[in-house]
């Protein structure tokens, strides 16, 4: 019974969750997507959203378009055509962020990822929890030395 109210709470957080996560989390990685200014540039939030992107595999906040509106490509130079930051290439050396080689980009956003990947942290803690509340081994005790002297 008390395994099954747990459940019920973890399934009712994970459910909260995935619907409030996303409204948080991209209103967050939006202003970090905006503050983008470059893949070498020491600009705040830069360094984090290519990260972001190399290890989720992903490209913009909700695919790789996002990198085409005006705020996000502001870090274009002017006489630049427009092309996603080298970190949402699949293999960095041969990939300059081309739009017309997309069979070299990330294609999927971010957010849904994070969200997916939270949401899975969150239970595979719950579920831990839950797991560490029993006690398998009540019945082991330890042995003393002097019986087997």
């Amino acid at each position: 019974m008390t395994l099954t109210c747990a459940f019920v709470a973890i399934l009712a957080t994970a459910a909260g969750f995935t619907v409030e996560s996303p409204l948080s989390l991209g209103y967050t990685m939006g202003q970090a997507f905006n503050q983008y200014n470059g893949t070498h540039s020491l600009a705040r939030g830069s360094g984090t959203v290519d990260m972001l992107q190399k290890k989720l595999q992903c490209c913009g906040l909700q695919n790789y378009t996002d990198w085409l509106k005006a705020s996000a490509a502001s870090w274009h130079f002017p006489s630049e055509k427009s092309h996603v930051p080298r970190s949402c290439c699949k293999k960095y050396a041969d990939c300059g962020g081309d739009l017309n080689q997309l069979d070299q980009l990330f294609q999927e956003g971010c957010l849904r990822k994070l969200v997916v990947l939270s949401v899975l942290e969150l239970l595979a803690g719950a579920s831990n929890g839950i797991l560490m509340s029993h006690q398998p081994f009540y019945d082991f005790r330890f042995l003393e030395s002097s019986v087997f002297s």
